[in-house]
């Protein structure tokens, strides 16, 4: 017998995140419908925060499953509501670096989706808590955070957008005083960017904390210099094969909680999200928190 039958299922997409191609994974939604008997409903987000409400109506009516098919922006606005909850969350990755759902090994096409949204196994993953507010995957200030704010108004989306964006505005870029506190280790240091890790990656497999396990309890405080531009390719490359930790140009600390003064208020972004540009900034690791659909072992 399929336990799996008869679930409430909720699908919420993202029509502006990635490419905006999502069409092609509603036959897909249906005919799991149509196998599992799924109680399904179907929506569209229509603006800024319509998913965090959304999450909230399948958390107080007492949904299953809830699907989001966009980027890890508009994963983050469900995980708002989602955190702490029995509902689980399922992602079908279409946004511009999906980096939650890369490093936990969530397929991106129709037959690998179809069969984990047939399994639905699960994985229950720590989150962070940015001055209180949910963050699943990476939360970074500095040079990330004022890219991501730039990025936030184009109308063009998508990983190339994004390069180009960070290619355009690097040499602009002015490193400003941070002081990290994470347990016994204080540094003072005027860093490219700070990038504080729950997942590996920044999204597109460009893996700034090569180490960090999404449900280990602890996070990856990654210091990141300003480096010459001659080194990027270099780094670039290590980046992507996932060996940017043996770079002198990168310091990781491993902590549960982490507090950092910002007083040149750089800007701040949790999972790609401009989030403001605190003056103090306090994190803590939430752990077994959040239930996720992944592919079975």
């Amino acid at each position: 017998m399929n336990s799996n039958k008869g679930l409430k299922v909720m699908l919420v997409i993202n029509p502006i995140s990635g490419n905006g191609k999502h069409g092609k994974y509603i036959p897909l939604i249906e005919k799991l419908q149509e196998e599992n008997e799924w109680v399904l409903e179907m929506y569209q987000t229509e603006y800024a925060g319509h998913c965090k409400q959304l999450a909230q109506k399948a958390k107080l009516e007492y949904f299953d499953i809830f699907i989001v098919c966009g980027g890890d922006g508009t994963v983050n606005e469900a995980c708002q509501e989602l955190v702490g909850s029995k509902v689980k969350l399922a992602i079908i990755p279409a946004g511009s670096g999906n980096g939650l759902s890369n490093c936990l090994g969530i397929p991106k096409y129709e037959a690998g989706l179809h069969k984990m949204l047939s399994e639905l196994s699960f994985r229950t993953i720590d989150t962070l808590l940015v001055n209180d507010k949910i963050c699943t995957g990476l939360a970074g200030l500095g040079f990330d955070g004022h890219v991501a704010a730039l990025f936030a108004n184009l109308k063009t989306r998508g990983i190339k957008t994004y390069v180009k964006l960070a290619i355009q505005e690097y040499h602009k870029y002015k490193a400003e005083k941070v002081v990290i506190h994470a347990g016994t280790v204080n540094i003072e240091c005027k860093p490219l960017l700070v990038a504080i890790a729950n997942s590996d990656q920044f999204g597109n497999f460009a893996r700034i904390s090569p180490d960090s396990i999404p449900d280990d309890g602890i996070m990856e405080i990654c210091i990141l210099e300003k480096f010459p531009w001659y080194s990027a390719p270099f780094l670039a490359s290590r980046l992507f094969r996932g060996k940017i930790n043996k770079s002198h140009f990168l310091r990781i600390i491993s902590a549960t909680e982490v507090h950092i003064e910002n007083p040149n208020l750089l800007p701040l972004h949790l999972d790609g999200e401009p989030a403001g540009n605190p003056e103090n900034i306090v994190v803590k690791i939430a752990p077994s928190s959040l239930q996720i659909i992944v592919p079975k072992n």
